[in-house]
């Protein structure tokens, strides 16, 4: 049993959650791309969409959003792809994510991780969120066994194209009623601008 193995339907059984959806980001303001990640992202596009592998869509696409919206927050965050995230064999939480990204400038293992990111599976977006509700669901977890009471934790699933976030607050599983598209990046990188936002203020900065 890993994250693979979760359903949407069987995360909200299994760790009675209750599923709502609603708008997650009001008004959000859009952040232009630099020009350097632009390029890699525009030469990226050609390249993994719309028949490129996962693994493509995640280093093209994705890592160079990550890096701008790292860049433009001084590191306050580090990204782990590919990672182990081992927390409960017992209840499934275990497995290897595509993206985690951390509340730490520790990059040797994941510590405070606050957002999974999942490429979505033959570009199924309903397919994959599940397996990000569940790493949502262990990441919450780690922190309590670690002692770091953070509220809420953001998950998104994403084709490379479609982007769909989602989050999870005490006993509720949030679905964002809206949809964000790479051909909008720059409305895109504001969603993530909120998140890390959110999270600024539990750091204090």
């Amino acid at each position: 049993m890993s994250y693979k193995n979760f359903t949407l339907e069987k995360v909200i059984y299994d760790f009675s959650l209750e599923l709502l959806k609603v708008p997650l980001f009001d008004n959000v303001r859009p952040i232009s791309m630099s020009n350097s990640y632009s390029k890699i992202l525009a030469k990226g596009l050609k390249i993994a969409l719309p028949t490129g592998s996962e693994k493509i869509r995640n280093e093209l696409i994705v890592m160079p959003i990550l890096l701008e919206v790292q860049d433009i927050n001084n590191e306050i965050f580090s990204i782990h792809s590919g990672v182990n995230l081992n927390v409960d064999k017992k209840k499934g939480l275990v497995g290897e994510c595509d993206f985690v990204l951390s509340l730490s400038k520790i990059t040797e293992f994941v510590d405070l991780p606050v957002f999974c990111i999942v490429e979505a599976e033959k570009q199924d977006i309903e397919s994959g969120l599940g397996q990000c509700a569940s790493q949502m669901v262990a990441s919450r977890l780690l922190n309590q066994k670690r002692n770091k009471n953070i509220e809420s934790i953001f998950g998104c699933v994403t084709t490379g194209a479609e982007w769909h976030f989602l989050k999870l607050q005490d006993e509720k599983l949030l679905l964002d009623s809206g949809e964000y598209y790479i051909r909008n990046v720059n409305e895109l990188i504001g969603v993530f601008q909120e998140i890390v936002n959110y999270y600024k203020s539990y750091l204090k900065i």
